[in-house]
């Protein structure tokens, strides 16, 4: 995960600026991986909810992510929702969808 301050997504195997502004910007999930045999044992949930933890005490207003391969139903389920009209890079896959998860007035 990393500070990311524009409303669309970085593209995938392009570097990234060295620094992303604070002010207003969107802590950006790049990736969260589980290993098969970890599957099923609540640990992607767990790295979720220190995600969060840490994104409010750093003062983030949100994070964003692009769900890739079919993963949209485990980050609705973890509170995340879908942001509509937004521009994705075909570097994602097709299917990609962009999803943010709001830290205001929690």
């Amino acid at each position: 995960a990393h500070a990311w301050d524009k409303e669309t997504p970085p593209k995938l195997f392009k570097p990234l600026p060295e620094q992303s502004e604070t002010l207003h910007s969107y802590l950006f999930l790049h990736d969260l991986a589980i290993s098969d045999r970890a599957a099923g044992k609540g640990i992607g949930t767990k790295l979720v909810s220190h995600l969060i933890s840490v994104a409010k005490t750093t003062g983030f207003d949100e994070i964003r992510l692009v769900a890739v391969q079919g993963s949209s139903t485990f980050w609705n389920n973890m509170g995340f929702s879908v942001v509509d009209k937004q521009s994705i890079s075909s570097t994602y896959g097709e299917g990609a969808t962009m999803m943010r998860y709001a830290l205001q007035g929690e």
